[in-house]
């Protein structure tokens, strides 16, 4: 026995064998999941594409054709080291579960496919119903009774299992049924299709043994390859002495020293050799973080496409494609409050080569149109302009675009060969856009179209549209009304003269308070409002004066980035009814001052009666779209009448000449200095008020 055989580890699987059948094209999981988690959400995503079936199936006299169905799927390992792999060359045999009998070996089959390089199949023409799906491989370098499947959530839908496993549990049932020696290695029991198209994915966990733990610190085991020094290496078998004597066990020369088995130089000649213009791109989720004002394209070379498992794309027979929006929270609808950038990103990927022109991608060029018709077209396309026969070169992508200008689209298309394994990712930015300038409630639909030619037959997919929504309006913050305090003048509120009420109104004073001044009296009220808006408003002011009160006039300003703007340019601001001005119509945060001289008959209002006076203010968004939104404040005032009492002079006069204190004379009044003044014909020079009260 070696010294350094460790504890058996068996650990139970992780991931496995899994088939995921979902609404999404076929090669949703060409890309292996990290983890499990990863893997029952793709398992578990849910498509609402629908794509049409590429064979119809149609009599020479019938005039309707007949509904198919499509499995999709995907069959991937992860390694005891973590390192995933897809799986070519696996045979996929689909049974009708209702007539599938164990114990015989004459089921008929109803569709079979094998895998491709990617690990992707596909299986066409199918009826709804419900299948049952096996697994034969065919692959010489894969090992099943290595592997072991997982149990997905039961949301699935279905439950993959091994065969040795699914053997076992029928013998335990039925332990006197006779069950024989099949082929496949896996199955899924019972696949309920009752959509046009579902997908299945497939992954085996390797199970963990203690070889496998002694060899973690080194390189990963992954199919195909042989460990260097295996032959000597490996425990001989106690009972066989052949083993022990056997020459070629301990020096055969191709275990230790073939050199492909160890490096494979000639595989990463091969690698280096194909990826040079991968050098130095960003990664496709680098891409997805690009700054929100920037718009960027790359390309990545790998084995399985990298699309977002939260995405809806379209698939053909060796391709994928996808549109959706980055840098938001949702991939394919969003709705915009204010101001904003708005980036899509394209994907598309190849298991196959494809030549040139052979992609042809469309999506409409206009998101939308501002009030003035003006159409808001990109202002960033991270692929260069180009048609065929005139196209640009770009290391960052195989795609060129132009416009369309009968059909108004955006049309993309592959200006040099798209080499098999390729995703290739580029973004599309509208920039700027200004909510101000857009009617709420405008929507937009981009329906993005691909076309792709495989082998001669042309592939034509839908992906699911973006869609968007400006939701703009107006927002009333506060309304409060209080009498005047003007601390730079002591008799407001109340006013007295014409001169004062015609400094707090706009225009001239109307006619009636010119002739017939003195039988009112005025107070002025003050009025602060704030606002916010994200389209054009009006503003509306109703006044209701207690006690008989009437409106002479008023004056405000709107205060926008501390900048002042007259409500009202034409002179005569109309109180009570609706009024804009086109300057501060689309200010989006605002406050304003506005003051109110109201006229209360002398009859009715007198010393020491209290007054008041309340405003309803509206703030009417333009659209019509939503309703205006109106706040009211109301105030008081103890209405004083102002006299003028003289109780003599309050103030001493002291006056001396040439600064000498023995000429100081003071005076007692005003007058007596006037007089003084008067007499000496100048001002008292060197006087100085001083207050005796």
């Amino acid at each position: 026995m070696r010294t350094h055989k460790r504890i058996h580890r068996i650990v139970a699987a992780l991931l496995a064998l899994v088939l995921v059948i979902t609404m999404i094209p076929d090669t949703l999981l060409a890309q292996a999941p990290e983890n499990t988690a990863d893997v029952e959400r793709a398992v578990a995503a849910e498509s609402t594409d629908v794509i049409e079936s590429k064979d119809e199936v149609e009599t020479a006299n019938e005039t309707e054709v007949s509904e198919q169905f499509s499995l999709y799927g995907s069959v991937m390992i992860t390694n005891a080291d973590g390192t995933t792999a897809n799986l070519d060359k696996i045979k996929v045999l689909a049974y009708r579960a209702a007539d599938y009998d164990k114990t015989v070996n004459t089921n008929t089959v109803i569709a079979e496919t094998v895998t491709k390089e990617d690990g992707m199949y596909r299986l066409d023409n199918l009826a709804k119903d419900t299948y049952r799906l096996e697994f034969v491989s065919e692959n010489t370098e894969f090992d099943p009774t290595a592997y072991t499947a997982v149990e997905l959530d039961q949301t699935v839908g279905y439950r993959p299992i091994m065969a040795e496993t699914e053997k076992a549990q029928d013998m335990a049932a039925d332990p006197e049924a006779v069950y024989p020696e099949k082929a496949y290695f896996a199955c899924i029991p019972q696949v309920v299709l009752e959509e046009t198209q579902k997908e299945a994915a497939l992954l085996l966990q390797k199970v963990e043994t203690a070889e496998d733990a002694e060899k973690a610190e080194g390189d990963a085991l992954t199919i195909g390859q042989t460990q260097p020094g295996e032959a000597e290496t490996k425990p001989e078998a106690e009972t066989e002495p052949e083993a022990e004597t056997k020459p070629e066990a301990e020096t055969e020369p191709a275990a230790e020293t073939e050199p492909e088995a160890e490096t494979e130089p000639e595989t990463e000649t091969k690698s280096e050799e194909s990826e040079p213009e991968f050098s130095d791109l960003m990664t496709i989720e680098e891409l997805k973080e690009l700054d929100e004002e920037m718009a960027g394209a790359t390309m990545e070379l790998a084995d399985m496409n990298l699309f977002s498992r939260d995405s809806r794309f379209a698939a053909g027979t060796s391709w994928t494609f996808d549109a959706y929006y980055v840098k938001e929270a949702d991939l394919h609808n969003v709705m915009k409050t204010d101001d904003f950038n708005l980036k899509y990103q394209m994907e598309f990927h190849a298991s196959q080569n494809l030549d040139i022109g052979a992609v042809e991608i469309r999506i409409p060029r206009e998101l939308l149109q501002y009030r003035d018709g003006t159409s808001i077209v990109p202002k960033d396309i991270a692929v260069p302009e180009g048609k065929l026969g005139s196209t640009t070169e770009s290391r960052s992508t195989p795609f060129n675009y132009y416009i369309d200008e009968e059909t108004g689209e955006l049309v993309f298309f592959n200006y040099r060969e798209i080499k098999s394994g390729t995703n290739a990712a580029f973004q599309v930015l509208y920039k700027y856009l200004k909510i101000m300038e857009i009617r709420d409630e405008t929507t937009w639909s981009l329906q993005s179209k691909v076309a792709v030619t495989v082998d001669g037959a042309k592939e034509e997919r839908e992906v699911e549209p973006l869609t968007g929504e400006v939701d703009s309006g107006v927002t009333l913050s506060s309304v409060k009304k209080a009498p005047l305090n003007d601390q730079t003048v002591q008799y407001n509120p109340e006013l007295y003269t014409k001169n004062q009420v015609k400094q707090y109104i706009t225009g001239e004073l109307p006619q009636e308070y010119e002739d017939h001044f003195d039988q009112y009296n005025y107070v002025v009220w003050r009025v602060d409002m704030e606002g916010k808006a994200t389209q054009p408003w009006s503003l509306s002011v109703n006044e209701a004066p207690g006690q008989s009160g009437k409106i002479v006039g008023c004056s405000g300003n709107i205060i926008y980035k501390n900048v002042y703007t007259s409500l009202d340019h034409t002179g005569q601001l109309p109180v009570g009814e609706d009024f804009q001005v086109e300057d501060v119509r689309k200010y989006k945060s605002w406050s304003c001052k506005m003051d109110i001289v109201v006229a209360y008959p002398k009859a009715q209002v007198y010393d020491g009666q209290t007054v008041s006076n309340s405003i309803t203010v509206g703030l009417k968004p333009d659209d019509g779209m939503d309703k205006p939104q109106r706040k009211s404040s109301s105030a008081t005032w103890v209405y004083r009448k102002y006299d003028w009492i003289y109780s003599g002079d309050t103030i001493g006069i002291q006056k001396w000449n040439s600064g000498y204190s023995h000429s100081i004379k003071t005076y007692t009044s005003w007058l007596d200095v006037y007089e003084a003044a008067r007499e000496q014909g100048e001002d008292c020079i060197g006087s100085f008020i001083d207050s005796l009260s």
